[in-house]
């Protein structure tokens, strides 16, 4: 020891080092070979005693007894001793991390366990190599390494478990609940383990991954035979085109709900369902349902068609569901033009999101474009030459050519330019976390909530107000400019003339020139 002091002395190490190695780093270790009488034995110290030592300290460490400077100073010192005994220098680069030589969630599993599809080192090193094409962050990449794959890898190690237990993953990621809700943990933390658990249990079933947002944590369950089915449905009616791609979540959704329905009622099969058993559940699910009854109706419709057409149920169910529901009469009025004003000051150009919001929000109070047609807006879709938007609509699936207005085209380019991550994804808007993804129909939603808070019109008086809105007061511009029926259906992008009718409502200058003189009725005389 007094020899490798020396040269760092040499060597121009401060008084402070010198101290640290002598009380710490170089002293620690002599001090434990002194209690087990290896001073006299330089080989055996080099060989194991001091790799014992360095593994003891390790431990303490991971259970908080000493601080990660005591641990750091003694594996250093004790791989500095070693080289010095070889060499008579002091030249060691700076040591490997430890977790890349000893934790097993670094090493490459072998090939016999590579060949064990079930095998926990396997699984688990196949998923973080796959989960790399979502183009996350190294610092993401590093919180799910060890929130979640370290974490997993050694409860299983801990129970002394080699092949993957969905069970025992399942008891971690409750621990890790427990631990946020009492507030030992951070909930960064704990979303890192569900997710991770998720992926693995993923890559487990499909031997593929895709991002999706998990549901939350304490949402009911279907039972497995509902849920087999239900999954058939959605792969069903995306490969054949019954639904719209933009409509197939909630109908999945408006599905599911009923399915828990039959579920309450203790049916956990369409084998015995009858007639009489959906029209009874219908009429149950009615009383607690708060809007949307036709698109419930036909949800459930769909699905019991889908049942019948695949031979699963003898009779067909869906004729026991009402065709129609009544319909609730009320207006929803658009944003006034001082509120259009306040939405879009409320965004900080400054920043990448603040641009991406302000080109949204601007293109649709322009364009009165729906939700899923401006997230579902791609490059080829604007013509620059021309200032034209050439759209095939989600919605309806009819194509529609709109003006591109300057102040839209500005700010999407402005998006484009010098906000937009550098992707291959076609579409122009796209979400502000990795992996890069095209923004959802709920994120455009988020984002004229968010700024309807901001500009302090969240609680105004007029009810049900959203990205919608921006439609609505679209469509009373035109009429407010005595624009025809036909002409506003076009620019709408309508199917139906019926359509138009939310519109007229909300006109109230043109209604009431449509208003009717009242005429007094008095009294018919007798006549004598």
């Amino acid at each position: 020891m007094e020899s490798a002091l020396e040269r760092m002395r040499q060597d121009g190490a401060s008084i402070k080092q010198l101290k640290s190695y002598r009380a710490t780093g170089f002293g620690a270790i002599i001090r434990y070979c002194e209690r087990n009488g290896f001073c006299n034995n330089v080989e055996t110290i080099l060989g194991t005693i001091v790799d014992e030592f360095i593994n003891k300290v390790r431990i303490e460490y991971k259970q908080g007894k000493i601080s990660k400077w005591k641990w750091q100073q003694v594996r250093r010192g004790g791989e500095l001793l070693k080289h010095f005994c070889i060499t008579a220098t002091l030249d060691l680069p700076p040591c490997v991390k430890w977790e890349a030589l000893h934790n097993p969630l670094h090493r490459a599993p072998t090939q016999e366990e590579l060949c064990d599809s079930d095998n926990i080192f396997s699984l688990i090193w196949r998923t973080k190599n796959e989960m790399v094409k979502f183009n996350l962050t190294p610092k993401s990449i590093k919180n799910y390494l060890y929130e979640g794959f370290d974490r997993i890898l050694h409860g299983h190690i801990k129970n002394n478990v080699t092949r993957y237990s969905q069970e025992l993953t399942a008891q971690m990621v409750n621990k890790a609940r427990g631990d946020y809700k009492s507030g030992k943990t951070y909930r960064s933390v704990y979303q890192n383990m569900r997710r991770t658990a998720a992926l693995i249990d993923e890559f487990y079933k499909t031997g593929a991954l895709t991002w999706h947002h998990l549901p939350a944590y304490d949402s009911r369950k279907l039972h497995d035979g509902f849920a087999k089915l239900l999954s058939e449905f959605s792969e069903d009616a995306e490969r054949t085109g019954i639904l719209k791609s933009s409509s197939i979540a909630q109908v999945r959704n408006l599905t599911r709900r009923f399915m828990f329905e039959l579920t309450d009622a203790g049916i956990y099969s369409f084998d015995d369902v009858t007639p009489r058993i959906i029209s009874d559940r219908v009429t149950s699910f009615a009383r607690n349902y708060a809007g949307g009854m036709n698109c419930m109706l036909f949800s459930v419709r769909t699905f019991l068609q889908f049942l019948h057409a695949d031979g699963i149920t003898k009779e067909d169910l869906s004729a026991a569901v009402p065709e129609i529901a009544a319909s609730r009469k009320y207006i929803r009025e658009g944003f006034s033009n001082e509120e259009v004003h306040k939405l879009l000051t409320q965004t900080d150009s400054s920043t990448s999101i603040g641009k991406r919001d302000y080109a949204i929000m601007m293109l649709a109070s322009q364009t009165g474009l729906r939700a899923c047609d401006i997230a579902n807006l791609k490059r080829q879709d604007i013509h620059w030459r021309t200032n034209e938007i050439r759209i095939s609509q989600v919605k309806t699936g009819r194509a529609l050519s709109l003006r591109l207005p300057v102040e839209s085209g500005n700010a999407i380019a402005e998006y484009i330019l010098n906000a937009r991550h550098n992707c291959g994804i076609e579409n122009i808007f796209l979400c502000k976390d990795r992996p890069f993804r095209p923004i959802g129909n709920r994120s455009m939603s988020g984002i004229v909530s968010r700024n309807m808070h901001k500009a302090g019109i969240a609680n105004s008086s007029v009810k049900r107000r959203g990205f919608h809105s921006f439609r609505r007061t679209f469509g009373k511009r035109l009429l407010e400019a005595e624009t025809s029926l036909d002409m506003l259906n076009e620019l709408l992008g309508h199917s139906r003339m019926d359509s138009s009718k939310p519109y007229v409502a909300i006109d109230e200058g043109g209604l009431k020139k449509c208003a009717l003189n009242l005429v007094t009725i008095g009294k018919e005389r007798d006549v004598a």
